[in-house]
């Protein structure tokens, strides 16, 4: 019994990277998130309903928008969070403390690199590591952005299983490199 799961996850895990070698060049669009940040993703990604998000994802005040691929390969989260002092070194700050959160949390989690790059008008901090799931491995990258015309910060995490990682992680950075801050708007 134990050698028929075995060779059905060796299989499985094959299949599942022939298909990712077979994929084709991405379409790119530009999506707005809560009106401040406008960022490339792939055309193909629909919104997640509310409902969704709030039984996948926790409840919390920070409004979390989603949005995934069509047969859910991978999604895409984004939040902000408000923060009274902005430095330039935020990103790199809020980074480290949540992969240092991440590691102590779980241990077994396996952290790959972690970087820094620069957009049209701020830095993205990011980081990516492989956890555990029911069936498999999942590859998670989280970034940090700050927002400077609102003073918050832009936390993002893309998630695919493990064996599209090579696939989906160049997808992630073009993203993340795509990002622009919409103009503040006078509300007088």
């Amino acid at each position: 019994m134990v050698y028929d799961d075995l060779k059905i996850a060796i299989e499985r895990r094959k299949r599942l990277k022939a298909e990712y070698k077979l994929k084709k060049e991405i379409e790119w669009k530009e999506f707005s998130i809560a009106n401040q940040i406008l960022i490339s993703l792939p055309n193909q990604v629909i919104e997640m309903e509310r409902s969704v998000i709030e039984k996948r994802y926790r409840k919390g005040e920070q409004e979390i928008t989603g949005f995934f691929m069509p047969n859910k390969e991978s999604d895409f989260l984004f939040y902000f969070r408000n923060t009274s002092v902005l430095l330039p070194e935020t990103d790199e700050e809020l980074r480290d403390s949540m992969e240092s959160v991440i590691m102590r949390t779980q241990p077994a989690n396996v952290f790959h690199s972690k970087g820094r790059e620069k957009t049209e008008k701020s830095t993205v901090s990011w980081f990516d590591f492989d956890s555990f799931g029911l069936d498999g491995k999942i590859y998670n990258f989280l970034f940090f952005c700050p927002i400077w015309t609102k003073e918050s910060v832009l936390i993002g995490s893309f998630h695919c299983r493990e064996e599209a990682a090579l696939y989906w992680k160049p997808v992630y950075r073009r993203s993340i490199q795509s990002i622009k801050e919409l103009e503040k708007t006078d509300e007088s």
